[in-house]
């Protein structure tokens, strides 16, 4: 499958998530059903920033991936909501750790609610998760279990490991955010009953995709504005997360912009966004990022090859790509 030749990169995605609307209509509603309590305060805030109005990609991939390999049932719903319930979790977790003040161009829970409240919020969503997942049977448990104890592990691990090579980076971004990609897609797959070769292609599928789009996340903290965005940027480099243009340029640099660099992210010198992308730019790191979350966009396409040309195939070779190229 030629990706540059037989599907265009785009930015917009509404062809793809048109081909499941009505489905993505549900997850929507049973999210908001799961969350809406009798308390007119938690109510407000549920419905002001529970994340119902994102792009709810992971929640596309599920649906996406068991279009392709067969039908949809409340199932792929049920689980496709999960995904979006744990991941707007770590958004309101990763809000309060970051002081992320902007989430989709919106105030977050903690700069109008306070920390507290956040937190919170996001512990509610989780005990949703588990709500939902009782009707499922253990092997969609374990998998979805396994995902979210990788993510917080990997958060972990980018909270306190420092000095990371590319290797150490890119395990920890798989473990963040691709290990829950992967397993979107892969149930997706599972829940329409696919072939074993069809599980294999949607779960490197949706691994590639994943590191695709957290190495693409992680550029549009240092190259995009908080209105491109939707949310607060330069949070990464200011707190000390060393993503993969830092990682390149700590590695490639020569020692003078290199502690200019190091000067900034220890806080000996002030922090200054511009200086930073300069550095970045002028030692190649940021385009070398680029070209890597475009050859994992390839990679996730080339997993695609096994499976039949369709409609439903053609989106998720959309997104993959899309997942690439957001910088």
């Amino acid at each position: 499958m030629d990706a540059s030749s037989k599907s265009p990169v785009s930015h917009d995605l509404t062809a793809s998530f048109s081909l499941i609307e009505k489905e993505l209509s549900a997850v929507r509603s049973l999210i908001v059903k799961q969350l809406c309590g009798k308390q007119i305060h938690t109510e407000q805030v549920l419905r002001d920033f529970s994340g119902v109005g994102g792009k709810m990609l992971r929640a596309a991939v599920v649906l996406l991936c068991g279009k392709t390999c067969g039908q949809l049932t409340r199932n792929h719903i049920n689980t496709a909501a999960i995904f979006e319930l744990i991941h707007n979790a770590t958004l309101l977790h990763d809000d309060v750790i970051d002081d992320g003040k902007v989430r989709r161009g919106r105030a977050t829970v903690n700069a109008v609610w306070g920390n507290k409240s956040a937190i919170l919020l996001g512990d509610l969503l989780l005990s949703r998760v588990f709500k939902i997942c009782a009707g499922f049977d253990k092997e969609v448990i374990r998998i979805i279990a396994a995902a979210t104890s990788d993510t917080c592990e990997g958060e972990l691990r980018q909270a306190h490991q420092k000095n990371v090579t590319e290797a150490e980076y890119l395990e920890i971004i798989t473990e963040k955010t691709a290990v829950m990609f992967s397993a979107c897609a892969y149930l997706g797959a599972f829940l329409s009953k696919a072939s074993k070769e069809k599980l294999t292609a949607m779960k490197n599928f949706g691994l590639n995709t994943g590191i695709a789009f957290q190495i693409s996340d992680d550029l549009l903290d240092i190259t995009a504005s908080e209105k491109q965005t939707g949310k607060t940027v330069g949070r990464d480099i200011d707190n000390d997360k060393l993503t993969l243009p830092v990682v390149h340029f700590t590695q490639t640099a020569a020692a003078k912009e290199k502690a200019q660099l190091l000067k900034m992210l220890e806080g000996k010198s002030r922090f200054n966004r511009r200086t930073v992308f300069n550095l970045l730019s002028q030692n190649g790191s940021i385009e070398y990022s680029r070209k890597m979350a475009r050859n994992y966009a390839d990679k996730a396409v080339e997993s695609l090859g096994i499976i039949r040309r369709s409609k439903s195939v053609n989106a998720l070779v959309s997104i993959a790509l899309f997942s690439g190229s957001r910088s």
